[in-house]
């Protein structure tokens, strides 16, 4: 059989990048939580974006995401999930419970493009504890709001709110870099 007659496949390569969605079969659909108590009434659902140079959406992505507390200057692991770009909703969607104690994520970004992961904090505009974190304070002034998610509405008990991660250019997100 000669080469051009021969079907060939998409096969993962690291040189390349998109194939992520396509060939890293997760259970994104599952919500690993340790914890139930200290959760109070609302929900968060998070309209998350990653986009490139160019402003464009990055799709071919996927995002792990942790939620931890702190309890006597200790964190504590709360909730781990995957997700993949929602087609229908045009995003990444997070959706989380609100919780009485500081809630903030840390987020791993695999995407097209990159030989190397991500890792940046992702903190919430109206819960203001952040502004006395000290890992926050010791980020420049003019960075800082690259890492806070607006509260677009509330209702019915959710809050929603939006946030752009930009992989580079001038609107660059801040990232970690985590050995």
């Amino acid at each position: 059989m000669s080469l051009y007659k021969k079907k060939l496949f998409k096969t993962p390569s690291q040189t390349v990048g998109p194939f992520f969605q396509n060939y890293l079969k997760f259970d994104f659909n599952k919500n690993i939580s340790s914890i139930k108590k200290n959760k109070i009434k609302n929900r968060i659902s998070l309209n998350l974006n990653i986009k490139d140079k160019k402003n464009r959406i990055v799709k071919d992505a996927f995002i792990e995401y942790w939620l931890f507390y702190k309890k006597n200057n200790k964190k504590i692991f709360l909730l781990f999930n995957r997700i993949k770009y929602d087609i229908k909703k045009k995003a990444f969607l997070i959706n989380l419970n609100e919780y009485k104690f500081n809630t903030y994520l840390y987020l791993t970004i695999f995407s097209r493009g990159l030989l190397n992961h991500l890792h940046t904090v992702i903190y919430f505009n109206d819960l203001n504890f952040f502004k006395k974190d000290i890992f926050f304070k010791k980020l420049p002034i003019d960075r800082r709001h690259f890492m806070i998610a607006k509260l677009i509405k509330f209702e019915n008990d959710i809050k929603f709110y939006k946030h752009d991660l930009h992989l580079n250019g001038t609107k660059e997100s801040i990232f970690f870099y985590i050995d």
